[in-house]
């Protein structure tokens, strides 16, 4: 999903003093002047000028970051602290040059993808992060995670469930409790597909009236055909019932139709292309960032961060891979993290931004 926002938080403010610029493009350099014909190459360059600039106190003047065309791809969070705030009436601005597209990205593109005997693209071992990924992107349009049943084939349904409690402390559910799952035939016959070694990556999908529940498998019984997954209790307002819908996903067996794909246990992304698409003409792309932009401040003691603007940039690419306790139901999807969050910020402006491909919520306007 791509949102693109004008965000303003606070009273916006007027930008009437001198603008002093500095450059930054890809193909840069972090010790040139930041000029035009000269620019910086990172980010992290722009930090070290305004420190370098309070530290002098010459931060008298509006300063602009003018990002040109090209993508920006992060090693860790864009960071921003009380230290790189800008002042009342002086703020900081980042924005894209004239025409330009910048692109703050968490995405790595897959070298040396091959195409296998049978059709099946695969990358290189070990390309998967540690934790795992959320997403493949194929030419910028998301593939479908292999999954039993197919996104056009419905749901399994399940036929009975048992809960097992471990920590159960009085409140609305148990803190901790083991689920067994029994299954239908249809659901029992699809999960002799799931290699033993499978199956502590396959995940269970499980939809209830307005949530949803994503749980790690612990393990499987194929005769009898039932499912084991641990996490927090069921609640009560939604729990695993008699016909719960659920897919599972995260195997390769399910890797049947074009345009689904699968990471394996060696770290390799496996694709099956669509009807048209060649290697050579495909760019595939996986988010290796949870989080592109962190805005800190500290409200306790009143070290917001403040008076930055973005312009014209796009945030793309940002991972949510399932953690180990799976994801409980939550409305809204509360508890699920966001690619670009602030805290403690006032008179931040997002103007003409884009939020793209970020496996999670795109903009949180958190606390303070």
């Amino acid at each position: 999903m791509i949102l693109s926002v004008l965000l303003i938080i606070s009273l916006l403010f007027q930008c009437s003093t001198p603008v002093r610029r500095y450059h930054i493009a890809p193909e840069g350099d972090d010790r040139n002047p930041g000029t035009e014909d000269k620019p910086l190459a990172t980010l992290s360059a722009a930090k070290n000028v305004i420190h370098d600039l309070k530290k002098r106190g010459r931060l008298t003047d509006t300063v602009s970051f003018i990002l040109h065309d090209g993508i920006w791809r992060l090693d860790t969070t864009f960071v921003l602290k009380f230290m790189e705030s800008g002042l009342d009436s002086i703020p900081i601005i980042f924005e894209a040059d004239h025409d330009a597209h910048p692109v703050i990205s968490g995405g790595m593109e897959i070298p040396d993808v091959k195409e296998r005997e049978d059709g099946i693209w695969t990358s290189e071992p070990g390309i998967v992060p540690d934790g795992g990924v959320s997403d493949l992107y194929v030419n910028g349009r998301r593939a479908v995670p292999a999954r039993t049943p197919n996104i056009d084939e419905g749901y399994f349904h399940m036929k009975n469930v048992r809960q097992k409690v471990l920590a159960d402390s009085g409140g609305r559910f148990p803190e901790k409790a083991i689920q067994y799952i029994y299954l239908e035939s249809d659901a029992a016959g699809a999960i002799k597909k799931i290699k033993p070694e499978e199956v502590g990556r396959v995940t269970l999908h499980a939809f209830f009236k307005w949530d949803n529940m994503i749980r790690h498998l612990d393990a499987i019984d194929y005769k009898k055909g039932i499912l084991t997954s641990s996490g927090q209790g069921l609640k009560p307002w939604n729990p695993f019932t008699k016909g719960t819908r659920f897919f599972l996903a995260g195997y390769e067996a399910a890797l049947d139709q074009p345009g689904e794909w699968v990471a394996t246990d060696d770290g390799r992304i496996l694709y099956f292309p669509r009807p048209g698409e060649v290697p050579e003409h495909t760019k595939l792309i996986i988010p290796v960032r949870k989080k592109l932009l962190a805005i800190q401040g500290n409200p306790e003691s009143g070290g917001y961060v403040n008076n930055i603007i973005f312009k014209g940039i796009t945030f793309s690419y940002a991972n949510y891979p399932v953690p180990p306790e799976g994801f409980e139901p939550a409305q809204a999807a509360s508890t699920v993290d966001a690619a670009v969050t602030l805290d403690g910020a006032k008179n931040i402006v997002f103007e003409n931004c884009e939020f793209s491909h970020t496996g999670q919520h795109g903009l949180w306007v958190r606390k303070g």
